[in-house]
């Protein structure tokens, strides 16, 4: 935000000005969110109607910010991933005209799909994928003594920090930083046998992409405690979700690769889920009804 502040605040300005007429602004995130609703409350445009999908706002910090600079703010509708956030939020913004609504980010289950993929190894592995808001630590305390072949893919461009400080590593555990195509990914994904995600508690949706594509994929998910979690991986339904501890993430991991037949059905479900709900056409609906709702108010 910082690094970029000005650079958006031309931006905000460019798009604020860039028509006369009465139209809705749609900010996918904070970093250019902000200054878009900063200079849109004093614009001489009243008729804009803006709506911003909330992503990293939901900080103590983020939110007492928030709180402190609502009233200065153009912002008619929040979009956020989840319940949890949408409460964060609510409270945050009390008693004001701004809308809160839940559009869970989405997947693209017709490519996530199991079927279409080629997995190049056949000797069954665990696998974790992601660099934001990840414990890798963690991950290799757990799984050191486990007698598992153990695969980190932490090829994310744009987390380079977390990407770079994953620290001790046992035998079992290979690590590769190489960026993947989606199609390698998906091949990925269709090799493994359990999908971990090892997170920090965060309000974030950290691990929402790797949670959601490998309920796709149907692989079992097994992920540490989060508030961000997303709101359709729910433990013993859709996946597993475990307490923040190497012992409890391990036995986890333990149980799954021991009980196929609890993965294969905790996976089948997570599959009918993402189909009947998270799909890119339920996103593009439920986006389209919030703009409805706020060009309509």
């Amino acid at each position: 935000m910082t690094r970029s502040l000005w650079p958006n605040l031309r931006f905000a300005r460019s798009v604020i000005n860039a028509s006369q007429q009465r139209r809705l602004v749609y900010s996918t995130g904070e970093t250019w969110g902000l200054p878009v609703a900063f200079l849109a409350r004093g614009s001489r445009y009243p008729d804009l109607r803006h709506v911003l999908y909330a992503h990293r706002v939901y900080t103590p910090s983020w939110l007492s910010a928030l709180r402190r600079w609502r009233s200065r703010l153009k912002i008619d509708c929040f979009l956020c991933a989840t319940r949890y956030q949408a409460q964060l939020l609510r409270a945050t913004l009390g008693d004001t005209d701004t809308s809160v609504a839940v559009v869970s980010q989405a997947v693209d289950a017709e490519f996530f799909d199991s079927g279409r993929a080629s997995p190049a190894n056949r000797q069954p592995y665990v696998l974790s994928v992601g660099a934001e808001m990840r414990d890798y630590g963690l991950l290799s305390t757990a799984v050191a003594a486990l007698d598992a072949q153990v695969h980190v893919q932490v090829s994310s461009s744009w987390m380079s920090g977390p990407r770079d400080r994953i620290g001790w590593l046992p035998p079992n555990v290979s690590v590769s930083r190489e960026r993947l195509s989606y199609l390698d990914l998906r091949d990925l994904y269709a090799g493994a046998s359990v999908v971990v995600v090892p997170l920090l508690d965060t309000p974030q949706a950290a691990g929402i992409t790797t949670i959601l594509e490998a309920m796709a994929m149907q692989v079992p998910v097994i992920a540490t405690r989060s508030a961000g979690l997303p709101d359709c991986l729910v433990s013993e339904e859709t996946g597993v979700i475990v307490d923040h501890t190497p012992s409890a993430l391990r036995e986890g991991i333990q149980r799954l690769l021991a009980e196929p037949e609890l993965g294969a059905q905790l996976a089948r479900r997570a599959r009918e889920v993402i189909l009947s709900s998270l799909t890119l056409d339920h996103y593009a609906e439920g986006v389209a009804a919030a703009f409805s709702r706020v060009w309509n108010q």
